[in-house]
C-alpha cells in the first residue's frame, strides 16, 4: 500500500489528500476483510471462494484507481493552466 501511495503522490502531486485517502481505505479493509472472510466460509464451508472474491476486488479496485488517477492528474493541468492565465492577466 506503501507503494500506491508514494506513486500517487509523484503523479497528482496531493501528498496530503492521497496518504489519507489511502490509509482510510486501507484500514476499512482490514476491519471488514476478516469478518466478510469468515461468514462466506461459514456459509460455503470453503476459503477458495473468498480468495477468488477478494482477487476480484482487487483486480476492479486497481483498474478503477487508474481512471480516477488519470483524471485528477488531467484536471490540475487544467487547474494550473487557467492559474496561469490569470497571472498573465494581472
Amino acid at each position: 500500500m506503501a507503494v500506491i501511495s508514494i506513486l500517487l503522490i509523484k503523479r497528482v502531486k496531493t501528498s496530503y489528500y492521497s496518504v489519507g485517502i489511502f490509509v482510510s481505505v486501507n484500514t476499512v479493509g482490514f476491519a471488514l476483510g476478516s469478518p466478510v472472510m469468515n461468514i462466506i466460509y461459514d456459509k460455503l464451508g470453503s476459503y477458495v471462494i473468498a480468495f477468488a472474491v477478494c482477487g476480484v476486488l482487487m483486480i476492479i479496485v486497481t483498474v478503477v484507481m487508474q481512471f480516477v488517477i488519470r483524471s485528477a492528474h488531467q484536471f490540475r493541468k487544467k487547474v494550473e493552466k487557467s492559474e496561469v492565465l490569470l497571472c498573465e492577466d494581472v
